[in-house]
């Protein structure tokens, strides 16, 4: 017998035992960026300041830019899909049965 189970775009890791830092982290950078998170040296508006008068002086290419504002800002995906995880972890579920 085969169940399907509806898979969350963004999981509630809160309530996986031992993810439950991963979530605290996620929601620094949801609440504030991810210069917030610990170890973080980067001072959020001083840098893009910096930055993006680099781009117009023509150091940093304007998509280079926009793709590290983003990444300060919401945190970096690291080129991780979750949706496309959750459909790997599925056929692997799938595989085992």
């Amino acid at each position: 017998m085969l169940a399907i189970t509806p898979i969350a775009a963004t999981p509630d890791w809160s309530e996986q035992p031992g993810l439950a830092e991963m979530a605290r982290l996620r929601a620094v950078v949801e609440s504030e960026n991810a210069c917030a998170l610990p170890g973080c040296s980067i001072k959020y508006n001083s840098f893009l300041t910096v930055m993006w008068r680099a781009v117009q002086r023509g150091f940093v290419s304007q998509p280079d830019a926009v793709f590290t504002a983003d990444g300060l800002r919401h945190g970096f995906s690291l080129g991780v899909t979750l949706l496309r995880c959750a459909g790997i972890v599925a056929i692997q579920i799938i595989n085992l049965l």
